[in-house]
């Protein structure tokens, strides 16, 4: 086994300007998380309701970038 070792400049490490790559989202985990907080939903302009809400939704995702080649 030959393992060749080649400079990748900072700017190329992302890849972000590749039109092969494609991104996707797969989620791990998803529930929800049980405590008190306030919300201000507003009404209008000027007005604003106060709620006491009892949860939050949690979600735990990966983003998967692959690449053809």
């Amino acid at each position: 086994m030959v393992i060749m070792s080649r400079y990748v400049p900072e700017y190329w490490a992302c890849r972000d300007d590749s039109s092969n790559a494609k991104s996707r989202f797969v989620e791990v985990l998803n529930f929800r998380h049980f405590y008190q907080h306030y919300t201000f939903d507003p009404v209008d302009d000027l007005a604003r309701n106060k709620q006491i809400k009892d949860h939050v939704m949690v979600s735990v995702v990966f983003r998967v970038d692959t690449v053809d080649t």
